[in-house]
C-alpha cells in the first residue's frame, strides 16, 4: 500500500505535466498507458506464482492495483479543471481571447510537402540541381 502512495502523487504528475494543453491522440494515449504499466512493474516487483516460479505482474494485476484510475483519466481530470480555470478568468486575459477565438477557414489538409506549399529543404535541393544543370548546359 505505501508503494501506490509513490505512485500516484510522485510518477503521475511528472509524467503528465503540462498534459492539460496537449492533444490526446490514440498513440499519445498508448504510449502514456505503457509508460504508467511500466512503471508500476519495476515499482511492485515481480509476482511468485503457485509452483514457485516468479514472473511479472499481468496488465489485470495492475490495474487492480491502480483500482481503475490510470494516468489518462487522470489527464482528463486535469482538462476539466484548467477548461474551469479558464471560464473564470477575467475577459481581457489572453488565454481566455484565444479561446474564445474562433478561425475564419478551415486549414490544409496534409503536410506542407504534399500539400504544395512553401520551399521546402528537399525542394529547395531539387531547385538548386535544376538550376546548376540550366547553367551548365548554356555554358556549352
Amino acid at each position: 500500500m505505501a508503494k501506490i502512495i509513490v505512485v500516484i502523487p510522485l510518477i503521475r504528475p511528472t509524467a503528465t505535466y503540462a498534459s492539460e494543453t496537449r492533444v490526446l491522440k490514440e498513440n499519445v494515449i498508448n504510449n502514456l498507458m505503457i509508460f504508467e504499466r511500466k512503471i508500476t512493474r519495476k515499482i511492485f516487483g515481480p509476482t511468485r506464482s503457485n509452483d514457485g516460479c516468479w514472473r511479472i505482474k499481468t496488465d489485470q494485476e495492475i490495474n487492480a492495483i491502480l483500482k481503475g484510475q490510470n494516468v489518462i483519466g487522470f489527464i482528463k481530470k486535469q482538462k476539466l479543471n484548467w477548461l474551469g480555470y479558464v471560464e473564470l478568468m477575467a475577459e481581457d486575459k489572453n488565454v481566455k481571447k484565444i479561446k474564445r477565438w474562433k478561425p475564419m477557414s478551415k486549414r490544409p489538409i496534409g503536410r506542407l510537402e504534399t500539400r504544395g506549399g512553401g520551399m521546402t529543404f528537399g525542394r529547395y535541393k531539387e531547385h538548386e540541381r535544376t538550376q546548376l544543370e540550366e547553367c551548365s548546359s548554356e555554358q556549352r
